[in-house]
């Protein structure tokens, strides 16, 4: 994610928080926006944050197709969340008005073994999808591909992989 003792990121679908708190030793001074739709997710993160004394990490509840998150953001991470959003071109469109040409928004997913070629709405009813169909319609709302993983975390005796493809908004 590039990030470094100042930046700003976001983590949409944020769920435990797992990564927030990990992400808030590494940027400091920054800040880190945990955003999730689920008052449940909020409440559990606000725990976490009270409980580890986090300066830096604010949870945000979000809308279904709007994190609600600050403008000027380094970073954007969404882990097993992508399949989820249902309306993704105004969830993309969203992330990329907050980021800062230049910022940077990391995607990891799931995607089937033996479903590649279904449907995106037989994937997402599955909970995956395929790295090229996300990759494609992030690269349709605007962004760039900086790389793409499609065995980020593969283990050959479950029935998905994990897939990582970092963007970046352009710059100019």
């Amino acid at each position: 994610m590039g990030l470094t003792d100042g930046s700003k990121a976001a983590d949409i679908g944020a769920g435990d928080g797992d990564y927030d708190l990990m992400m808030s030793r590494v940027v400091g001074t920054g800040r880190i926006y945990a955003e999730d739709i689920r008052s449940g997710a909020i409440k559990q993160i606000r725990g976490q944050v009270k409980h580890e004394h986090l300066k830096n990490v604010e949870a945000i509840l979000g809308a279904a197709d709007d994190p609600k998150l600050p403008n000027n953001l380094d970073a954007v991470l969404m882990v097993i969340t992508y399949h989820e959003v249902a309306d993704y071109g105004k969830m993309l469109k969203h992330v990329l008005t907050v980021l800062k040409p230049g910022g940077r928004f990391v995607v990891v997913d799931m995607t089937p073994h033996k479903t590649l070629s279904r449907s995106r709405a037989d994937q997402v009813k599955n909970h995956v999808i395929a790295p090229d169909v996300a990759e494609s319609e992030i690269r349709q709302a605007g962004f760039d591909v900086v790389s793409r993983d499609d065995h980020f975390i593969d283990n050959p005796d479950e029935e998905t992989t994990r897939w990582m493809i970092v963007f970046r908004k352009p710059t100019g």
